[in-house]
């Protein structure tokens, strides 16, 4: 059984790593994350794009902030199980490009999802999110948590 504190540790690092995301904060976001980082994009049941380890996710992270002019994941529930979290995401955002998928420059995209984090030595050495939407304004394509592409 998990120390009574593990859960609001987790809890709020999750909570950070979102608040430096919709920040365009690369740095803060990996803060909390383990040297091992498995970052996985999912969408209807397909894994899109999976890197491993801090740096690849932090080069994706970098990438990724210049798919928005404007981005933002809000938690709407969170679950804590073991070393576990589960949190259904709601995301918006506004496209900075025009993207391949025929989305447009300035257009509003929002969508919902989940991040699934997993923790050890209480950093995040997993992160899957998983989105409704497979396209540039996906959740998880927040890197993290929604193109197909962004943590």
């Amino acid at each position: 059984m998990l120390p009574e504190s593990k859960p609001h540790l987790y809890e709020s690092i999750i909570r950070n790593f979102i608040l430096a995301y919709n920040r365009f904060d690369v740095e803060g976001m990996l803060k909390d994350v383990h040297n091992d980082v498995v970052f996985k994009h999912i969408s209807g049941g397909e894994t899109l794009h999976t890197t491993r380890g801090r740096e690849a996710l932090r080069k994706q992270a970098q990438e990724a902030i210049t798919y928005f002019s404007k981005r933002e994941q809000q938690i709407t529930s969170i679950k804590i199980e073991g070393n576990r979290v589960t949190a259904d995401i709601e995301f918006s955002g506004l496209l900075a490009n025009d993207m391949p998928d025929e989305n447009r420059v300035n257009e509003a995209i929002t969508s919902a999802g989940q991040s699934i984090y997993t923790f050890k030595h209480d950093k995040i050495i997993e992160i899957n999110d998983i989105s409704q939407y497979g396209g540039a304004g996906t959740p998880s394509s927040r890197t993290g948590t929604n193109q197909s592409t962004e943590p």
